[in-house]
């Protein structure tokens, strides 16, 4: 997407272009069904027994029915550009919004800072103990209330990291040419040996020079 896309896109945000169809709710982990719509990948997860039809399912939101892939809901890709939306909309509206790390522990906290590099939202301990272990020491913590304006919009998406699904810890940087779907360092040593991967930053900027020249 170009630059000018992309702010227009940021200029826009809003609740209506970031709801799931089925949930009704902001998306968490979108991902992208071939009918080029979005789906909670927690919704999907539902979606799937509840139709009859083998090897099927159906779009919530166009209806278009799609083959199952053979991974399940693992063989849709992530949508990366939607997700990263929904942080930036997040940090801007942030009320109530509930520390992640918490959240998956079963305690019920407010967050009230972020991390810009992999986008959880985190209370005051949780905040803490992010910047106290080996793969996050690293990472830039911010308070919500000073992302709320605006003006760091573009860098919470450029900075914000995309978590490899199979393998924690490894965030996602390469992109597997062969298989088509972007890759961490792990799945790459370990899943695509002898694939052609590419840095998934070179790629998007070498597929955005083939675009301008068409």
């Amino acid at each position: 997407m170009s630059s000018m896309a992309e702010k227009q896109a940021l200029a826009n945000l809003g609740p209506e272009s970031l709801t799931c169809p089925e949930c009704k709710s902001i998306f968490k982990e979108p991902m992208l069904l071939p009918c080029l719509q979005s789906v909670c990948r927690h919704c999907l997860s539902h979606i799937y027994p509840q139709h009859s039809s083998v090897g099927v399912i159906k779009c919530p939101q166009c209806e278009e029915t799609i083959d199952k892939p053979e991974n399940g809901i693992d063989g849709f890709p992530p949508n990366y550009f939607r997700n990263s939306l929904v942080s930036v909309y997040l940090a801007k509206t942030a009320n109530h919004i509930r520390c992640r790390i918490c959240e998956l522990q079963g305690r019920d906290t407010f967050a009230t800072l972020k991390c810009m590099n992999c986008g959880d939202f985190l209370c005051e301990d949780c905040g803490k103990a992010h910047t106290l272990t080996r793969m996050t020491i690293k990472h830039e913590i911010q308070p919500l209330s000073e992302l709320s304006g605006g003006k760091r919009d573009q860098e919470i998406r450029n900075k914000q990291l995309i978590m490899c699904a199979i393998h924690d810890g490894e965030s996602v940087k390469n992109y597997c040419e062969n298989c088509n779907v972007p890759i961490c360092r792990e799945c790459q040593l370990e899943l695509h040996v002898g694939h052609t991967c590419t840095n998934a930053k070179d790629l998007q900027l070498s597929r955005r020079k083939e675009v301008a020249n068409m």
